[in-house]
């Protein structure tokens, strides 16, 4: 996993930033590289990750550590680790149609109130939100195969987008955590 900064660097350790822009600009530290990724109070990371399954349990565990760093509580937390699982996984797994190396970018946005999280993959165009809502009326065995991960993600986020954008499949997500204490469980 590398971290690509916002500002157009690219390096495995680079330097931190020093931002001139007037305004209330607070600076955050990127957990991966030390670099600073805040603009106007909004800190923004962006990170490569490679078509690998284990990327998800390094994304899981930077999601906990953002959970702690902005007091998430622990269902956001939950919330958050179980979307990027389902549409990483299903990127990894599905996406791509030969076994060469591929990046997937995941950028994550996150001011008081929301934490705003893009993927992108330049995988087969694929539109989740195309995928029918399951019949969870049915049972189990009468079930079409799949979609459940899909269902699950419109469940846990708050808005869902997807657009084609050239080469690449864009899947954009937001959740809201304003307010909440880490005791709260729902």
């Amino acid at each position: 996993m590398s971290c690509v900064c916002h500002y157009g660097r690219s390096t495995a350790k680079p330097e931190p930033l020093t931002l001139t822009s007037p305004g209330a600009l607070q600076p955050a530290f990127c957990l991966f590289c030390s670099a600073v990724h805040s603009v106007c109070g909004m800190e923004k990371l962006t990170l490569l990750l490679e078509n690998k399954l284990h990327e998800v349990t390094r994304i899981a565990k930077l999601v906990e550590t953002l959970g702690e760093k902005y007091g998430w509580g622990s269902q956001t937390v939950f919330d958050i680790q179980l979307v990027l699982e389902e549409v990483l996984v299903n990127v990894i797994s599905y996406a791509f149609d030969d076994q060469n190396r591929h990046k997937i970018e995941l950028d994550l946005s996150i001011d008081d109130a929301d934490i705003i999280i893009r993927v992108a993959d330049d995988g087969k165009p694929f539109n989740p939100l195309d995928v029918p809502a399951p019949d969870l009326e049915k049972p189990i065995e009468q079930r079409a195969i799949g979609g459940l991960g899909i269902h699950l993600v419109r469940q846990y986020v708050d808005s869902l987008n997807y657009c084609r954008e050239g080469n690449r499949n864009v899947l954009t997500f937001k959740k809201r955590f304003a307010g909440e204490k880490d005791s709260e469980l729902r």
